[in-house]
């Protein structure tokens, strides 16, 4: 929130992805609903994907290594999501 605050024209037009976690089950879901409506308030492009991660204590290993497969699996999608929404900016742009 802070960075919205005071980086606000810095993200307008831009895509931003939005990653939440907690040692808990709901996995910051609302927070992530409040950093999204922040992005779409300040002109960002909010990618639709998010990766939220519940009880981030029992899937991260002491490396911080993803070892729960369908985390890993979330993490993948919301990169591939991001990458495909960035790319779309950007081609968009070189048009207009």
């Amino acid at each position: 929130k802070n960075a919205f605050d005071h980086f606000r024209t810095e993200y307008t037009k831009k895509p931003v992805g939005i990653c939440c976690v907690s040692d808990g089950k709901f996995a910051g879901i609302q927070a992530s609903l409040q950093l999204q409506t922040l992005a779409v308030h300040v002109g960002a492009y909010v990618c639709p994907t998010k990766w939220l991660v519940g009880n981030v204590t029992k899937v991260f290993d002491a490396q911080n290594k993803i070892t729960d497969e369908l985390t890993a699996k979330g993490l993948d999608r919301f990169v591939q999501e991001y990458l495909w929404l960035a790319r779309a900016i950007v081609e968009h742009k070189k048009k207009h």
